[in-house]
């Protein structure tokens, strides 16, 4: 039992249609993924202008140009920079995330220093 040519045609072109949509959702998202680092590094510059002694996770993430969910990983293996909590918000000091780095970058990323 064979397909006719017309129902071969509508199923690519459904397949075209799904891949084009999917394509879509994929553009949009990495519209909202840039929109959101452009609003965290704006927001931790407007708290460096402000003279802000402390980020939250996401400004922390956008100044030490690692992911957010990366930096919520880190810490909860307890290799992460130090925090505290404010009400119900966690933050890091300006200076902790600032040793945090050098630390980082003093012991590179092949050596087995645990933090």
């Amino acid at each position: 039992m064979s397909s006719s040519p017309g129902v071969v045609e509508q199923e690519v072109d459904v397949e075209i249609d799904v891949a084009a949509a999917e394509e879509r959702e994929a553009a949009k998202q990495l519209r909202r993924d840039q929109g959101r680092r452009l609003r965290d590094a704006a927001a931790v510059a407007a708290s460096r202008a402000a003279g802000a002694g402390a980020l939250n996770i996401e400004q922390a993430a956008a100044a030490a140009s690692i992911g957010r969910t990366f930096l919520y990983e880190l810490l909860r293996e307890g290799k992460g920079p130090k925090t505290f909590m404010l009400g119900r918000r966690r933050l890091i000091t300006v200076e902790d995330l600032k040793s945090w780095i050098t630390e980082q970058a003093a012991y590179g990323e092949d050596s087995d220093h645990p933090s």
